[in-house]
């Protein structure tokens, strides 16, 4: 068996974007951690926290460039998804911390806004809950 199967089928290590576990969780740095230990997976993006500047602070915080700190987990969804669309690949997995209510509600908005891109020949709506 190689020693990391993942780059020997990708020639890379998956992508991780994360949605939640940010300042003030102890499980989301666990993962983060674990993620690194694993060697499997590279953080790439993130929306760590409800609150948006506490996502894009904590982002910045933990070593990632200000187009992949996310405010908003849905941001994060949509434009990670349509960046892999536009570049001919399918978006790795995707790391979802603490579910909770708010993730309902994102998704919620997520569908929504779906639905409004569509009616609109796919004209980009925005997707953020404070719209």
């Amino acid at each position: 068996m190689p020693l990391n199967p993942v780059i020997s089928m990708l020639g890379r290590r998956l992508r991780l974007a994360v949605m939640g576990g940010g300042p003030g969780s102890f499980i989301g740095a666990i993962h983060r951690q674990a993620a690194r230990l694993d060697d499997r997976y590279e953080l790439e993006a993130e929306a760590l926290s409800s609150d948006p500047l506490r996502a894009v602070t904590a982002g910045l915080e933990i070593g990632l460039s200000r187009e992949r700190a996310y405010a908003c987990g849905l941001n994060l969804i949509t434009v990670e998804a349509i960046a892999a669309r536009r570049s001919g690949q399918a978006p790795d997995p995707r790391c979802l911390h603490i579910p909770n209510s708010w993730d309902g509600l994102i998704g919620y908005r997520f569908a929504d806004s779906v639905i409004q891109s569509s009616q609109a020949n796919g004209q980009w709506t925005d997707c953020s809950l404070l719209a």
